[in-house]
């Protein structure tokens, strides 16, 4: 299950955003092991060509949305972080 979500990291503290961070990296996580699962449930034949497509083509969509909060996370802790050592340094 993704973790809930919004793409407006402007409004959120700093310390929401880390915790940000810290769930889609789990939900990262649960997708490597759900995806590995579903190649061992293909190859053992207990699931269809058909069933592992559809979930793979789920699976491929949660990877690549799970990647781009990673980036859009990633980019804005790197920009407060500018931020913050410009204003420290001021």
């Amino acid at each position: 299950m993704q973790p809930l979500w919004t793409d407006d990291l402007l409004q959120r503290s700093l310390s929401e955003v880390l915790q940000s961070k810290a769930d889609n990296s789990e939900w990262s996580k649960r997708l490597r092991k759900e995806g590995s699962m579903l190649v061992e449930s293909r190859l053992s034949k207990r699931i269809s060509h058909e069933e592992y497509e559809s979930d793979r083509t789920q699976y491929k969509e949660n990877a690549a949305e799970c990647k781009r909060r990673h980036n859009l996370l990633e980019n804005e802790i790197s920009s407060r972080d500018k931020s913050w050592r410009v204003d420290a340094h001021g």
